[in-house]
């Protein structure tokens, strides 16, 4: 799980928190949450703060791994050393799912676009370009490939060129709703799977999803293809899985989406691909997770409506 901090109030009172492509809220645990998932994590606490506004309105998110629900607030919040001022957020009063239980972090940002946004608030990146606080009205991230590693980054309003190698290339977002593109094809060791439909699959870009998932009937042949042992002896004997994306090839080798999992001392290697059980409106909807944005620095381009990926530098 890849986390970064957010303070909020005044004086400032700090959250760990994902910074999540796939929604659009920020919110962190109340202090008037008494449950065990907020007991343990940091709470805000407004009486402490002289920057709180009360607002009260009542909101709850649902996400893949769970739920929150609780009321509206509004304080200062600080980002990477940038001062947003009147951010509405929302103070959980109850959360549901393992996933927010065994956490690291407390909150979440939402990072994608005021129009998924529930009870219309407006997003903290939104908030810095209206507030005219960031250089460019865009954002990157680097993440690192090593456990515990501090060398992950979120850059807000720039791309910095240390971060990746070669050159970087933009696709056009499909719509400002998620950071959404068109994904052409899927390969397995060089051999396209006619995956997508001729117009392309949409694909959310997601920081907030570790995996990359994909319809359940496309994409669970391909985990099939891969016979990745569960001791990890043979990573490197596997095949390379390919993205064809807007005509250029996004590889990852063996070693980008074999995922070591660790529990109980006990080590297990599984494949970073899930299948996905959307109702079929969804269509061909695939999530490019963390296994993909560490291996390709992203830039999530708000002016020029696109995102851009460049093969990480994970030497860092």
């Amino acid at each position: 799980q890849y986390y970064g901090f957010v303070s909020l109030g005044t004086p400032q009172q700090n959250f760990k928190v994902i910074f999540d492509t796939g929604s659009s809220n920020v919110w962190v645990p109340s202090e008037s949450c008494w449950s065990i998932t907020c007991l343990l994590h940091n709470r805000y606490d407004h009486t402490k703060s002289s920057t709180y506004v009360a607002n009260g309105q009542k909101f709850n998110i649902t996400y893949g791994s769970g739920g929150v629900n609780g009321f509206l607030s509004q304080d200062a919040l600080s980002c990477g050393g940038i001062p947003v001022k009147g951010q509405v957020f929302g103070e959980v009063m109850s959360e549901q799912g393992l996933a927010f239980l065994f956490g690291k972090s407390d909150g979440i940002v939402g990072m994608a676009f005021p129009s998924i946004s529930v009870d219309g608030v407006t997003p903290m990146f939104n908030n810095m370009m209206n507030q005219k606080l960031v250089d460019k009205n865009l954002f990157s991230f680097y993440l690192s490939k090593t456990s515990g590693s501090t060398a992950s980054a979120m850059i807000l309003g720039g791309i910095d060129t240390k971060y990746y190698t070669g050159p970087l290339t933009y696709v056009p977002l499909a719509n400002r709703t998620y950071w959404a593109i068109r994904i052409n094809d899927v390969g397995v060791g060089g051999d396209y799977k006619g995956v997508c439909p001729p117009g392309g699959c949409l694909a959310a870009v997601d920081t907030g999803t570790s995996l990359i998932a994909g319809p359940a009937l496309k994409i669970g042949p391909i985990i099939e293809s891969l016979n990745i042992a569960k001791d990890c002896s043979n990573i490197d004997s596997n095949p390379d899985v390919t993205f064809k994306i807007g005509g250029v090839e996004y590889t990852l080798k063996p070693r980008d989406y074999v995922l070591k999992m660790t529990q109980f001392g006990q080590s297990e290697c599984i494949a970073g691909f899930m299948p996905l059980a959307l109702p079929p409106q969804f269509g061909d909807f695939w999530i490019l997770g963390d296994v993909f944005i560490s291996t390709y620095y992203t830039v999530f381009d708000y002016d020029g409506s696109r995102v851009g990926f460049a093969k990480a530098n994970q030497n860092l």
